[in-house]
C-alpha cells in the first residue's frame, strides 16, 4: 500500500501544473502560490481536475508551525514593517524568510532571537534600527498573510532579501552596491524584494 502511494504521489507531482497553480520561482508569473493558498484557506480545492490532484498532494504534506502568540505578533509587526503596502504573497515572502532562517544552523533558532538578532550595532532587519517595527499598524492581509505560512509552510528557502532600491542602487562609478547582490545567490524578485540564497 505504502508503494502505491508513493508512486501515486510521484505521477501526481510529474503532472504539469500551469503558472496559475505553480510555485514561484524566478521565472514564473506572480499568482500561483497565492491562487493556491487562497484555496487552501478557503477549504476549497481548485476547479480543474489536474489541479485538485496537485492540491491534495501537496496536502499531504502541509503542516502547521507551532508558536506563541509572542512570536506570531513578531512575525506581524516585522512583516508589516518590511512589506508595507505589500500584497498577500509579498507579505508571504517576508515572514517565509524569517522562518527559513530560524530552521538554518546559520541563524539563532527562535522568531524572536532572529528578529532581534543584533550585531555590531546592526539590526539584522532595518525596522528595528528605524523603529518602524514599533509604529506600523497591523493590517488584517499582514495577519492573514503570516497566518497561511505558519499553516502551510514557507513559500521559498531564501535566507536574505533586500528591496528593489537597494539591489539597483550603483555608485560613481556605475558599480552596483548592494551587498546582497554582490555576496549571495539571488533567486527570484516578487515585486518588491529581492530573494537570495547563501
Amino acid at each position: 500500500m505504502k508503494k502505491l502511494i508513493l508512486v501515486l504521489i510521484i505521477v501526481l507531482l510529474l503532472k504539469p501544473v500551469p503558472v496559475q497553480a505553480a510555485w514561484i520561482n524566478g521565472d514564473e508569473a506572480l499568482g500561483g502560490f497565492s491562487y493556491m493558498m487562497e484555496c487552501a484557506y478557503k477549504n476549497e480545492l481548485p476547479k480543474e481536475p489536474y489541479r485538485s490532484l496537485y492540491y491534495q498532494a501537496y496536502m499531504m504534506f502541509h503542516y502547521d508551525y507551532i508558536v506563541s502568540e509572542e512570536e506570531r505578533e513578531i512575525l506581524w509587526h516585522i512583516v508589516e514593517a518590511e512589506a508595507t503596502g505589500g500584497n498577500v504573497e509579498q507579505k508571504m515572502n517576508v515572514a517565509s524568510c524569517i522562518l527559513a532562517r530560524v530552521e538554518s544552523d546559520k541563524w539563532p533558532g527562535t522568531i524572536k532571537d532572529v528578529v532581534f538578532q543584533h550585531d555590531h550595532s546592526v539590526w539584522q532587519f532595518s525596522p528595528l534600527g528605524d523603529g518602524r517595527y514599533y509604529s506600523v499598524p497591523i493590517t488584517d492581509g499582514t495577519r492573514h498573510a503570516v497566518d497561511l505560512v505558519l499553516k502551510w509552510g514557507k513559500t521559498h528557502d531564501c535566507l536574505w532579501f533586500c528591496s528593489d532600491d537597494s539591489y539597483n542602487k550603483k555608485n560613481e562609478k556605475g558599480e552596483y552596491v548592494s551587498y546582497h547582490r554582490n555576496h549571495h545567490t539571488w533567486e527570484f524578485f516578487d515585486g518588491e524584494h529581492h530573494y537570495f540564497y547563501d
